[in-house]
């Protein structure tokens, strides 16, 4: 699954938010820099290098729900991720298994035309994959 990271220095410290392609928030903290500091009037200033370490303080922390997941939790985000046909056939592929296409028509309640352009869009998404035979398979994230 895919996910993006928005960065924010602020003035006390660095955010790091992950969110899901659905806008879904996955993980956020805050790494803690120093103060800014206004020498002269009309002058702030700021260390680098305390941005620096205060965002890599917040990314690796921001991370931590996503790296600790398990394989069923992964999954858990990805069917939460999509709706209708694709939700459908998602729910019923294990990734133990291969289900044939025919299988998966039946089992869906699905035509043949909604299984085939929903099995390709969750290809094209990268969350399952097709074996020789009409087989499919969830890919393990």
């Amino acid at each position: 699954m895919s996910y993006m990271m928005g960065i924010d220095v602020g003035t006390t410290g660095t955010r790091a938010v992950i969110v899901r392609p659905d806008g879904q928030v996955v993980g956020a903290a805050t790494g803690d820099h120093e103060p800014m500091r206004m020498p002269k009037p009309s002058w702030a200033e700021q260390d680098p290098a305390n941005w620096w370490e205060a965002t890599i303080q917040a990314v690796r922390a921001a991370l931590e729900p996503v790296e600790t997941a398990t394989a069923d939790e992964r999954a858990t985000l990805v069917t939460e991720s999509l709706f209708g046909p694709q939700q459908t056939l998602y729910g019923l592929l294990g990734a133990d298994a291969a289900r044939h296409i025919d299988d998966l028509v039946e089992n869906s309640g699905l035509s043949s035309s909604e299984t085939l352009a929903a099995l390709f869009d969750l290809e094209m998404k990268g969350y399952i994959r097709q074996l020789p035979g009409k087989q499919f398979i969830r890919v393990m994230l």
